[in-house]
């Protein structure tokens, strides 16, 4: 227990409209609490040394370190268009505070060996919102197709507090990594009763942070009920790409380039 009593509260009102429409709406608080290592540790994620003087960065954990917080607001709206067709359709809005940041110091040198030291500590001196959409539509075109369509908005906007020395965190990945668009389609056919064909294509928005470019990526499955408790399947992911970067190499965090490869692979599955 590092930050004594904590109210986490959500209120939650739906509204029926009539049989096939219906809206909805959430305020909800939450804090994500101090670890261990926000309050006590100390760490060094990277050394300089460009044929002067080597400099050490050198982040420390604070006693004083409190919960980040969020207020998040939610307002949605679902729909049975058709007998064949189901819509949602949802906002959201979300309020940070007190965001950890890593407060730069007065830089120091040591001796045996001669070094300088940048001291950084953790304090919660950010804030900001992320707001967005998120759209999903289901079609049965048949009892044998359906189609789930859905696409994702979210805009990021994160500012450090007037008092705070930080110069790292707007800059590093892992704060700000979030694609700001996203849209999936997903086809499953059962072709035949033992039979199945499912195809997931999706697109995801640039990185901007780590400028990691937008794509376009498709997985496939093909599975065979061989009888009530045997399915075999062949399933393949990232088919369009050899290989997709994820995550480039940052010296800060000690993150290094991350790629996913496509792969092929076969599934037994085993119903008891």
């Amino acid at each position: 227990d590092f930050t004594g009593f904590e109210i986490q509260p959500t209120a939650r009102m739906t509204w029926l409209v009539n049989q096939n429409n219906t809206f909805w709406g959430a305020i909800s608080r939450s804090v994500k609490v101090p670890s261990i290592s926000d309050q006590d540790s100390t760490f060094q994620p990277h050394i300089r040394d460009e044929g002067g003087i080597p400099i050490v960065i050198n982040i420390a954990g604070n006693k004083s370190f409190n919960s980040e917080k969020l207020i998040s607001y939610e307002l949605g709206y679902r729909s049975q268009l058709s007998r064949e067709i189901q819509l949602d359709i949802a906002t959201f809005f979300n309020d940070y505070d007190d965001l950890r940041t890593f407060e730069q110091k007065d830089i120091f040198f040591l001796q045996n060996p001669f070094r300088g030291v940048v001291p950084f500590e953790f304090d919660n001196k950010m804030k900001g919102h992320v707001y967005g959409l998120d759209l999903s539509a289901n079609w049965y075109l048949n009892p044998w197709w359906r189609i789930n369509a859905g696409y994702s908005y979210a805009e990021t906007a994160l500012r450090l507090k007037n008092t705070s020395t930080d110069t790292l965190s707007l800059t590093l990945p892992v704060f700000v990594n979030s694609p700001e668009q996203m849209l999936s389609l997903r086809s499953g056919w059962d072709v035949h009763k033992n039979w199945k064909i499912d195809l997931w294509m999706r697109y995801v928005d640039k990185l901007k942070s780590t400028y990691i470019g937008a794509y376009v990526n498709m997985d496939a499955r093909v599975a065979w009920r061989a009888n009530r408790n045997i399915e075999l399947s062949v399933i393949g992911q990232n088919l369009l790409d050899k290989q997709q970067l994820q995550f480039l190499r940052d010296t800060a965090t000690k993150l290094y380039n991350s790629e996913v490869e496509r792969s092929v692979y076969f599934k037994i599955k085993l119903d008891f």
